[in-house]
């Protein structure tokens, strides 16, 4: 395989959270509260059932959303364009990755204030208390169909889900990756997660990553920056994915991104 065929490219990003919501076509500043977060405040694409979905779903979505991608049904049309052709037949073997601490807490932590209600537990709420169903929905609304993961653990969890696409693209075992690090913790399930943060009582936001190997000019979206695995040289300003959405966000050029197996 020629070196130009092993080039890892960022080709898409995008944020939601209290900061606002945006992508590489530019930013808007905040969003609904968070318990009234709607489909149709970041999309004009019909989503059924969005508004029955755990937080945590509504975040992932939401942000893969903003990523600009094809829906899984026009992707099923019978007249495609080449480019979208490439990409669904691309994403069949597309891996996705999802980063998160909190995981599915705020779900549990409903259903287990439930529990001691008259009425009993309420079974709807059983079918979210997995973080993996924001994968599901992906697979589900985007045709994603590749290798996948959820990595709950500490702060570092994104930071491993990058590396990990990483790994398999410079494998050469997919040809693209999307990453997603979201937290979805309202105030009354913050409480179970005392140290975790320390100056906030809620924490949403949904952050996702685009990532793409081959020729620059076979990527689905015009590439945005060169991927290095390896330590970033002296005085990269770069230390957590939210100063990557910031960079983005601005707009500042950034040719090459660094990143090394271990986290900062």
């Amino acid at each position: 395989m020629k070196a130009e065929d092993k080039q890892i490219w960022l080709t898409s990003w995008s944020y939601i959270g209290k900061r606002g919501m945006g992508n590489p076509l530019g930013w808007k500043e905040g969003i609904p509260k968070k318990q009234r977060f709607r489909w149709k405040d970041i999309s004009g694409y019909p989503m059924e059932g969005f508004g029955r979905m755990d937080l945590l779903s509504k975040y992932v979505l939401g942000a893969v959303e903003l990523l600009g991608l094809p829906h899984k049904t026009d992707l099923e049309k019978q007249t495609l364009k080449a480019k979208d052709k490439e990409w669904k037949e691309k994403i069949k073997q597309g891996a996705f990755f999802l980063a998160t601490t909190s995981g599915c807490l705020n779900v549990d932590t409903d259903f287990f204030t439930s529990i001691t209600d008259p009425g009993g537990a309420r079974p709807r709420l059983f079918t979210y208390t997995l973080p993996t169903v924001g994968l599901g929905e992906i697979s589900r609304h985007y045709g994603f169909m590749g290798i996948n993961y959820a990595f709950l653990a500490d702060s570092s969890s994104p930071y491993y889900a990058f590396c990990q696409a990483l790994a398999l693209l410079e494998e050469g075992k997919i040809p693209c990756a999307l990453v997603l690090y979201s937290e979805a913790l309202t105030e009354k399930s913050f409480s179970f997660c005392k140290g975790l943060w320390e100056e906030e009582k809620e924490i949403c936001f949904s952050m996702a990553f685009l990532l793409e190997i081959g020729k620059k000019e076979a990527c689905y979206f015009s590439p945005l920056a060169f991927i290095t695995k390896k330590e970033a040289p002296m005085g990269d300003p770069l230390t957590s994915f939210f100063d990557l959405c910031t960079c983005l966000q601005n707009k500042k050029k950034k040719e090459r991104l660094y990143f090394s197996d271990s986290p900062p």
